[in-house]
């Protein structure tokens, strides 16, 4: 039941810090005027934290966090190749590395 509210918790923060940072990019201070967005990724690491700690007797290759972890490269790379004109040249590469940075990180949160 642990693993459970864990996961809740971490999707819950995680989605919405990333819906809240969407605003913000799209309209910049439409959310900080309010409250800072960056206590939702405190809340984050937090919980991952927490579901790591609990879920760690358990295969984590749900088909679910794959597929999170697809859409989170995925974003990353486009910010990367969109924004990305201070790496010039690299900026091709930098956005490779933000399309593998989640594999790698849930990789390295199973040990």
């Amino acid at each position: 039941m642990n693993v459970t509210i864990a996961k809740t918790a971490f999707l819950t923060g995680l989605i919405s810090y990333g819906v809240f940072l969407l605003f913000e990019y799209l309209r910049p201070g439409f959310v900080q005027y309010v409250f800072s967005v960056h206590w939702f990724l405190l809340a984050v690491i937090g919980t991952g934290i927490w579901l790591a700690v609990v879920a760690k007797d358990q295969k984590s290759t749900n088909k679910l966090w794959r597929l999170v972890q697809l859409i989170v490269g995925l974003l990353l790379m486009i910010v990367m190749l969109r924004e990305g004109e201070v790496f010039g040249d690299f900026r091709i590469v930098m956005a490779l590395v933000g399309l593998v940075l989640p594999f790698v990180v849930a990789r390295g949160l199973r040990c």
